[in-house]
């Protein structure tokens, strides 16, 4: 309904619930890419999901190219992969582009190797609780 709703509660016990490490106020999960574990950005703002090693999407299946902006480094094109991401039990296909140059490199020096989009969101709730390094889903 592309709605965004803030409200106090509890999680419901069927809830998948995934732990993260705060990397500047960023929440970091580690999922499931392809066949590789991956530490990655969760982006509740990108509409694509982005690599940063093209790596990670070998054997994966090409899907066109990617034309995306970020308002901290510009414009981003890239080849585009379908890959399947698997996360604390939750299973979605997401689109990857390949994020390179000085961006990657700075988050390729965190650690991170991937950012995960919100494309696979529509018709789920989201619990963020930051106190307990923790999302959940339903």
């Amino acid at each position: 309904g592309k709605r965004f709703i803030v409200r106090p509660g509890e999680p419901p016990e069927h809830a998948v619930v995934v732990p993260y490490r705060d990397l500047l106020g960023t929440p970091v999960v580690d999922a499931r890419i392809g066949s590789r574990t991956a530490a990655c950005i969760f982006d509740t703002g990108a509409q694509y999901g982005y690599i940063l090693s093209e790596s990670l999407a070998a054997g994966a299946q090409a899907d066109g190219a990617i034309e995306d902006f970020n308002p901290v480094i510009g414009p981003i094109r890239s080849a585009a992969w379908r890959m399947p991401v698997e996360m604390g039990g939750i299973r979605f296909d997401e689109r990857f582009g390949l994020l390179d140059g000085l961006s990657a490199g700075l988050l390729g020096a965190t650690g991170v190797e991937a950012i995960i989009g919100c494309s696979w969101l529509p018709g789920r709730k989201v619990w963020f609780m930051p106190r307990r390094s923790r999302i959940a889903f339903a």
